[in-house]
């Protein structure tokens, strides 16, 4: 592990491996943090080479975070392990810090991140994506649900748990939500779907029972990407509209070049950042391009010619 406090890094070790309740599925999270992120680039690069899962934050980032009440300031606060802190900036920045008094417009803007489930949630072939996708949504949702009501929770068996207890959910759709975790882990590990074979059935049914209030619609497959008000929730929409175009097709070879070249976009997963200013419009129409090519253009001319004059056909 790191032992120096040269160029003011801080590092803090949070998640599960903080809690001591790892299991296959767990990661092991650490935050990085600095004034300057480009001395880090050595540090974080032998992190990730013992196999950590790091999440790097300049300080300023992590001061805008924590005046904005972000509740990953608050799992810091409550359970992470400080392993070094030059100058104790860290440990001031979380002794700073307070919860919101309300997360109503955080868990109104969380209903985002399970709108790209609309495009595979009739299909059989993308399961351990929609574990994925489901897992990412009901964790958000239950960290927010459950701190608005001033408990802060962050283990995820112990948020199902205690969500249930809120929204008085059945036992079966518990645990179907419980299985996530793993479906969410099969995923990202590249885990092939006959070893993962039981993962991913029902994750929009249970989504539903969980939360009422929400409603989900099956899109086409191959409607265009949409642009979601929470620039992570976009990346994922792109994500599982070029996974369900690999899978309509058939053609691997198709899926794994269309794969390479958007994945300079989104990247991987945990590096997915809620700020990416560039995921506006114009970046729309590039991700639809690429993936769609001339098709998605053509039904948008054929939409706006079929739109009576002077009509609002947006």
């Amino acid at each position: 592990m790191i032992d120096s406090l040269e160029n003011g890094i801080s590092v803090c070790l949070f998640g599960s491996a903080a809690r001591s309740s790892t299991d296959p599925w767990s990661d092991r999270d650490v935050l990085v943090t600095a004034e300057n992120l480009k001395i880090t680039r050595p540090y974080v690069q032998d992190l990730e080479s013992k196999g950590s899962s790091v999440a790097l934050f300049s300080h300023a980032r992590l001061e805008r975070m924590s005046a904005a009440g972000s509740l990953f300031v608050q799992h810091l606060k409550m359970e992470g392990k400080i392993i070094q802190d030059a100058g104790h900036w860290l440990e001031d920045c979380l002794s700073d810090f307070s919860p919101k008094n309300s997360y109503e417009e955080d868990i109104n803007r969380s209903f985002d991140l399970i709108r790209p489930l609309e495009r595979i949630m009739n299909k059989n072939l993308e399961r351990q994506l929609a574990s994925d996708l489901g897992y990412v949504f009901i964790r958000n949702y239950a960290i927010c649900r459950l701190a608005s009501r001033k408990v802060y929770l962050f283990d995820y068996r112990s948020l199902m748990e205690e969500l249930q207890g809120a929204q008085r959910f059945s036992d079966r759709c518990l645990n179907k939500l419980i299985d996530l975790r793993e479906g969410k882990h099969a995923y990202r590990a590249g885990i092939p779907r006959v070893a993962a074979n039981n993962l991913g059935y029902g994750v929009a049914s249970s989504i539903a029972e969980a939360c009422p209030n929400l409603n989900l619609e099956p899109i086409s497959s191959g409607a265009g990407i949409r642009l979601f008000n929470l620039p992570y929730a976009t990346l994922r929409d792109c994500e599982a509209a070029l996974i369900s175009k690999a899978d309509d097709s058939g053609r691997a070879e198709t899926y794994t070049r269309d794969l390479d070249r958007v994945r300079r976009l989104i990247k991987k997963p945990r590096e997915y950042s809620w700020q990416i200013r560039s995921i506006d419009e114009q970046w729309i129409a590039s991700a639809n391009s690429l993936i769609w090519g001339d098709a998605i253009n053509k039904a948008a001319c054929a939409s706006e010619s079929a739109a009576p004059n002077g009509s609002d056909a947006g």
